[in-house]
């Protein structure tokens, strides 16, 4: 979008724990390697900041951090942006906000949501012809067949297996029943989907749309729900 980005995110703060010294300096230099002009090779700069130990220390927490992720992603765009308008200041609103998809059904519905935003909000005809979508790179794969990324693979001990080329059919059924009005039959491949996750056609339409307006810090079941706020001692 113009004015915001909306992503879905598998994030584990533990795992920079479990990494080396060395380890934690390369992913660094990796992505904030400094310009081509620094005359100290890769090698060497990596070698000496994982001898730093104190930096290092610093570094492992930010790589597993949401927070930094999202200062990482927002300063460059914000840079470039206000060099081609000539101006200075804020360029995005406020902080980012954040909800955590405690099962398949959330997970699911958020990556159609977030697929659909560029249709909903009117700037595309469909999540495959908007320029900025994950569907629009997958819509130009060469791999139809694979399978996404099991969902939930660090939530739920059974995951749900769906190709892309199920998503891509689950996601064009999906947005022509919420925005075109012209639902149709559901596909049939598509029922055994939504059954795994214990929703029928009706009720899907209603939970991907309340991804973003229906929930607050979580979403998933009321089950889920209840278990992820004792664990946060919330009410």
């Amino acid at each position: 979008m113009s004015n915001h980005v909306h992503l879905v995110l598998e994030v584990d703060p533990q795992a920079p724990a479990g990494w080396t010294d060395l380890e934690v300096a390369q992913r660094w230099l990796t992505i904030f390697g400094g310009g081509a002009t620094n005359d100290v090779p890769l090698a060497a700069r990596t070698a000496a900041l994982a001898r730093d130990f104190e930096r290092i220390n610093i570094i492992r927490q930010r790589l597993g951090s949401l927070s930094w992720f999202m200062r990482a992603l927002n300063e460059p765009i914000a840079r470039r942006a206000n060099h081609e308008d000539g101006c200075t200041g804020r360029f995005w609103e406020g902080r980012f906000k954040c909800q955590t998809l405690l099962d398949d059904t959330a997970l699911l519905a958020c990556m159609v949501y977030v697929d659909l935003n560029p249709a909903r909000a009117g700037v595309a005809e469909s999540a495959m012809r908007s320029a900025h979508t994950s569907a629009r790179r997958r819509v130009k794969s060469t791999n139809r067949d694979r399978k996404l990324v099991p969902l939930a693979s660090s939530i739920v001990a059974h995951t749900l297996e769906i190709n892309e080329i199920q998503y891509l059919q689950l996601l064009d059924w999906t947005g022509r029943s919420l925005h075109r009005g012209n639902r149709g039959a559901i596909p049939n491949s598509l029922v055994d989907i939504l059954a795994r996750i214990s929703l029928d056609s009706r009720q899907w339409l209603v939970q991907v749309p309340a991804t973003e307006s229906h929930y607050w810090r979580a979403v998933g079941t009321a089950q889920n729900l209840l278990e992820h706020t004792q664990q946060l001692s919330c009410r």
